[in-house]
């Protein structure tokens, strides 16, 4: 954990967020800062800087944060709550809002919107 990383203080308890999913290796919660209605931060527990640690460090996650988003379009039903779709994927080079690695889920998103 990093002591001024807020997503590590979401992980450890210290801010209170809604968890709508977690396992062992990551924590899914709704983004504050929404772009879309739906959008949610798939989160890893382990703290990476940025995406090239988690591939040179443990690319296997990178599997289960695309299993874990199925599963979060499937609970939350998003195929029938987005008719236009959804789109999933992470921020990198620089993009990162957080330096903590996390991938983001949105839909809801009206015809044609580009999310950047």
């Amino acid at each position: 954990m990093v002591e001024n990383c807020v997503f590590c203080k979401i992980i450890s308890g210290k801010i209170q967020e809604e968890i709508l999913y977690q396992n062992d290796n990551l924590i899914v919660v709704r983004d504050i800062e929404r772009r879309t209605p739906t959008h949610l931060l798939i989160i890893t527990k382990t703290h990476f800087d940025n995406y090239s640690e988690l591939v040179f460090q443990q690319p296997q996650l990178i599997t289960e944060i695309g299993i874990v988003v199925e599963k979060m379009v499937e609970q939350l039903d998003i195929k029938n709550l987005s008719p236009n779709g959804y789109t999933w994927g992470f921020h990198c080079g620089g993009k990162e809002s957080v330096s903590h690695v996390h991938a983001q889920l949105l839909a809801q998103m009206d015809k044609g919107q580009l999310v950047l």
